[in-house]
């Protein structure tokens, strides 16, 4: 609910009567919304990475202490190899 009245009145109702609050609550939804899609894309391209480049698939071991070996090894050799990288 919007009021276009006075400030003393949206005061008194609980509810603001500006739009600029709505507009800015939409662009920090947004911008919010923005970031966790970045972050989730940078996620889901690194786990993919992971599967393909470092046998993270299918773990060889057996049981759920294995397959946190597996996954444990397979994510330090990635660390490793983004450490050797040499930059220019």
């Amino acid at each position: 609910m919007r009021l276009t009245v006075g400030r003393d009145r949206a005061h008194s109702t609980g509810v603001e009567s500006t739009t600029h609050t709505s507009a800015c609550h939409r662009l920090v939804s947004w911008a919010r919304v923005r970031m966790k899609r970045n972050r989730r894309v940078g996620i889901e391209a690194r786990i993919s990475h992971l599967k393909r480049g470092f046998g993270l698939r299918r773990t060889r071991l057996r049981r759920l202490s294995g397959a946190q070996t597996w996954v444990g090894l397979g994510v330090f050799a990635y660390n490793l190899q983004r450490r050797t990288v040499i930059r220019p």
